[in-house]
């Protein structure tokens, strides 16, 4: 099929073209990595190499033996790829366990159990491998300080919405605690949604103390709780960015230039740092449905929403910069060294060059890689949580869509080589866009690092403040750009706060972390923060200290 406009394309070679280039960026961004860096059974290894091996070896020079027979070789193209897709989605499913397999023939759910039972829950332990197994819609378990609740029938009329689903089958405490009142929080969960307890439960984290609470008890005081979500200037900032996207986006489809890219990347990057961000948080409106929509904007640029809130909201707030725990270190291992706990490998030495550059692809890693979510299972107690099939074919839609709408159809239009520069131009701007934001937030040289070994029951809090970096809160615009991230520390505090409203309670947070003696890290502006960051890219490269005494 050849279609003429200006010069001759054919659309079958830019499909094949299309589908093959997608296939292969599956297996380099998603499959590869976690081949060489997950804990995985063995034959799982083996069966993603060999289709490796296979999809890259195989496929050419198979169509080069087709194109010698005199074959159409663009139809067997387009067969092949289309299989081997096919087939790594196949694999990506079944090495999860299926999230739909309800235990349906339980005759009582726990919950029933407890409830007929004359001692209720006082004799039930339960251990963590029974726990991960009820992290569904139809079976949800949470940890609260050590208490197990069944929360499947409060789910659906939790004012907050379904975000407990991400959590479940784990421990929830440091979300219970996070955005919840003072009062509720120190009240705990309804005693009829709790089943038992966890066996041998130990918290990573203090919550004893004085500081936490002292501070939420002076931030309600400040700003009512009903009050945290609620910011008309919200509204009006949404409106401004969404509208330039769309604007931006017409004039990116249409001329397809360097300079309707470069707007079209700002503007996407924009939508990720002000909407979705407060929108996944739950941060963003009083109104559960008005938070799920902006948390849904984040499908604007190809990357999804169901995920996100499951590796962020859990994998890296309740356990910020924590080597076992925080997500960030999994995702940039081995090519940057972001933790002293991770092994140094000899390029570490250049990341502080390489690092910045590597930057610009954070947006197709967010992408492509994020079907490595669906079968996450790290240290418990992180939770797997619930990521049902239906989500799944929402992330595989999603990223059909991006690829129909910035790949297929500007190479229709303008041709394969000229989408190709622009697109790439567009990519790794918007990846700047917002990837700074976060590494200067917690990888600079002031901010802290815990793991297991100095974890030693440290206040929740404290390690929120001590890890966490804030920058040019003196600089209005700063807080606009970067959605309020500028205020790391206030938002990990206080992650259910709209982003607009964070530089409110910033002089209480600052006070009462001088009151007890804490460390509070804020930078005079973006630019010194930066500096810090590729310091401690260029610290972090270089031998430790335990090295140098081995070769000794």
């Amino acid at each position: 099929m050849t279609i003429s406009i200006g010069t001759s394309i054919d659309l079958a070679s830019i499909v094949t073209k299309t589908i093959e280039l997608t296939v292969i960026s599956f297996y380099a961004f998603d499959v590869l990595p976690k081949i060489f860096v997950w804990k995985k059974p063995i034959l799982w290894k083996l069966l993603n190499a060999l289709l490796i091996t296979s999809i890259v070896i195989m496929i050419p020079m198979s169509i080069v033996g087709f194109q010698n027979l005199g074959l159409p070789y663009s139809q067997v193209k387009l067969k092949v790829m289309s299989l081997s897709l096919s087939l790594l989605l196949f694999i990506e499913i079944i090495t999860g366990r299926d999230a739909t397999n309800e235990s349906e023939k339980k005759k009582l759910t726990e919950l029933e159990k407890v409830r007929r039972n004359p001692n209720g829950y006082k004799n039930n332990h339960y251990t963590w491998e029974e726990i991960i197994e009820h992290d569904r819609r139809s079976d949800c378990w949470c940890i609260i300080h050590g208490k197990v609740y069944d929360l499947t029938e409060f789910v659906p009329r939790h004012p907050g919405g379904e975000i407990i689903y991400d959590g479940a089958g784990g421990d929830c405490t440091p979300m219970w605690e996070s955005y919840h009142p003072l009062e509720l929080a120190k009240s705990r969960p309804p005693e009829k949604f709790c089943i038992g307890y966890v066996r041998d439960y130990e918290d990573f984290y203090s919550w004893d103390g004085d500081f936490y609470n002292t501070l939420k008890e002076r931030v309600e005081a400040k700003i009512p709780h009903k009050l945290r979500r609620y910011d008309v200037r919200m509204y009006a900032k949404t409106a401004f960015i969404l509208t330039s996207w769309f604007i931006n986006a017409y004039f990116y489809f249409t001329y397809n230039d360097y300079i309707s890219a470069a707007f079209f990347a700002f503007f996407s990057a924009q939508v990720g740092v002000n909407i979705m961000h407060d929108g996944n948080h739950m941060a963003y409106s009083n109104n559960k449905w008005m938070n799920t929509i902006a948390g849904c904007c984040l499908e604007l640029t190809g990357t999804s929403c169901i995920i996100y809130k499951r590796s962020h909201d859990f994998g890296h707030h309740g356990c910020v910069n924590h080597l076992e725990l925080d997500r960030a270190f999994d995702t940039t291992f081995p090519l940057l060294r972001l933790h002293k706990g991770l092994p140094r490998l000899d390029y570490h030495r250049f990341q502080w060059i390489y690092g910045p550059i590597l930057y610009s692809f954070v947006n197709f890693g967010d992408m492509f890689g994020q079907y490595d979510e669906i079968a996450w299972l790290s240290n418990y107690p992180v939770r797997r949580g619930f990521i049902s099939i239906k989500a799944l074919a929402s992330r595989t839609t999603v990223v059909f869509a991006y690829i129909l709408m910035y790949w297929v159809l500007p190479t229709y239009l303008f041709g394969y080589t000229h989408m190709y520069s622009v697109w790439f131009f567009f990519f790794c701007l918007m990846s700047h866009g917002y990837t700074w934001f976060f590494a200067v937030n917690h990888w600079t040289t002031e901010a802290g690092m815990t793991d297991f070994m100095n974890i030693s029951q440290t206040n929740w809090g404290v390690l929120q403040v001590e890890n966490s970096c804030n920058f040019g809160t003196n600089l209005w615009y700063w807080n606009f750009l970067s959605g309020g991230l500028n205020y790391q520390i206030e938002h990990h505090l206080f992650p259910g706060f709209i982003h607009t409203r964070l530089h409110e309670i910033q002089p209480i947070v600052r006070e009462t972390c001088k009151e007890f003696g804490m460390k509070y890290t804020d930078f005079q502006d973006f630019w010194t923060a930066i500096k810090s960051h590729v310091q401690m890219l260029y610290d972090y490269g270089q031998p430790d200290e335990d090295e140098h005494l081995k070769k000794d």
